[in-house]
């Protein structure tokens, strides 16, 4: 029978957020009488890119579809898992060198997901930005080469999203892949449960209309 695993990080009141927006996530529940009988109901405020999300190439391609617009089929598929938790180190820099030996796992079409374990030992706090593992851009390349649906990662994998003045410019990697026509899967955990390098996942976002990214709940089905 197959198997089903939650890879999604879990959210609550005043998890941290990328530095670049100033707000934490906020619940706020009311309730409502007489209280013989339980109701209530939960407001939230967080940010689109809070935990697990996706990003639609709007995110930094002007004009191109929303999250709410993209077809929902390239947030789900065949995934490969590349095994870099060797780098899963704070500040460590993942460069096309890294990946090379995972060349031929990668099939066209895939979602690459990229596994760390950053996620699974810091979500939930602020050093997951401030301190996480990162790609430079011939990383980026390197995936995008691959010719991916999707690519995945459990760590914070845009450098200069950490400090809270970059500029449009400095978003290189997303720059590569959203400028690709290749969606992202961010904010992932539990990738050390799937125990397989291939499976079948999914990260389906909220429908939201104008909007560049939308929180998802990711799962893994193996076998």
């Amino acid at each position: 029978m197959p198997r089903h695993i939650d890879i999604s990080c879990e959210i609550k009141s005043g998890v941290p957020i990328p530095p670049g927006v100033p707000q934490k996530v906020k619940h706020t529940t009311a309730y409502r009488g007489p209280y013989s009988q339980h109701w209530q109901a939960t407001w939230l405020e967080l940010s689109a890119h809070t935990g697990t999300h996706v990003d639609s190439p709007l995110h930094v391609v002007k004009g191109a579809p929303t999250v709410g617009a993209i077809d929902f089929h390239l947030y789900m598929g065949d995934a490969v898992m590349l095994d870099l938790t060797s780098m899963g180190k704070p500040n460590a820099v993942i460069k096309a060198s890294h990946l090379e030996k995972h060349k031929k796992k990668c099939r066209p079409g895939d979602i690459i997901v990229v596994r760390t374990d950053w996620g699974r030992k810091m979500f939930g706090r602020l050093e997951y930005y401030t301190e996480s593992p990162y790609i430079d851009v011939s990383a980026a390349r390197w995936l995008v080469a691959r010719k991916p649906k999707a690519i995945a990662f459990d760590f914070f994998e845009e450098y200069d999203a950490r400090r809270t003045d970059f500029d449009s410019t400095e978003f290189k990697v997303h720059h590569v892949m959203l400028g690709a026509g290749v969606v992202l899967i961010e904010g992932l955990d539990n990738l050390d449960k799937i125990g397989q390098e291939r499976f079948f996942m999914m990260a389906l976002p909220i429908k939201i209309a104008d909007a560049e990214a939308a929180p998802a709940r990711a799962i893994a089905i193996v076998d």
